[in-house]
């Protein structure tokens, strides 16, 4: 894998240092930066396509995404918003949207833009996992408790999925299932730390 990011890395500069002006090429460079981690890198790269192009959507797209990764949801915010004013119907910038949201605090606008995403996109276990969240944060247990099982029948090593479904059991003092369902949390990521602490406190109650 790092090999390969080295490689894709090599060509996509050589053909930048042709033609520094490829929006294209710059785009493909800041996926691989956000595929190493190098978050701010990639939102340099994001911002010297975007003005070249400003109309290209998939740069906007990215570019909340590594503001969002950088913690910085206000902005990313404004980048989806701006997607969603010209494509009201595009499911990733609504769960994007709502990711940015949630990460606000504004959980409820969050659900709304989660059920829309989800309304075009049946199934998605991220926006599924994202809705559960915005549930449980919403004190709406039981529909969090289910959101969480669509998702984890999509992908059942989601670590999060599980250990935030176990909040949500635990909130209900359903601490036989709580502490098994941080129990499979720490078994996809055994150094979960905040599995361990939900777990170790249900365990007290039983």
């Amino acid at each position: 894998q790092a090999g390969q990011m080295g490689e894709a890395l090599r060509l996509i500069s050589a053909a930048l240092k042709i033609n520094p002006r490829a929006s294209e090429a710059l785009v493909n460079l800041a996926n691989v930066m956000h595929a190493l981690k190098r978050d701010a890198d990639a939102l340099d790269c994001l911002d010297k396509a975007l003005a070249i192009k400003p109309d290209d959507l998939h740069a906007l797209q990215n570019r909340g995404s590594a503001l969002l990764a950088l913690n910085r949801p206000r902005e990313a915010l404004i980048c989806f918003e701006q997607i969603t004013q010209r494509e009201p119907r595009n499911g990733e910038a609504l769960l994007n949207r709502g990711v940015a949201k949630a990460t606000l605090g504004r959980h409820a606008e969050a659900l709304t833009d989660f059920d829309a995403a989800l309304a075009l996109m049946p199934g998605h276990p991220n926006v599924l996992y994202n809705r559960g969240n915005a549930l449980l944060a919403l004190d709406r247990l039981a529909e969090a408790i289910a959101a969480f099982d669509r998702a984890l029948a999509a992908i059942p090593k989601h670590a999060a999925a599980w250990n935030n479904r176990g909040r949500a059991l635990q909130s209900l003092n359903r601490h036989a299932e709580a502490v098994a369902s941080f129990g499979k949390a720490i078994e996809l990521q055994k150094d979960y730390a905040d599995a361990h602490f939900n777990r170790a406190n249900s365990l007290l109650t039983l």
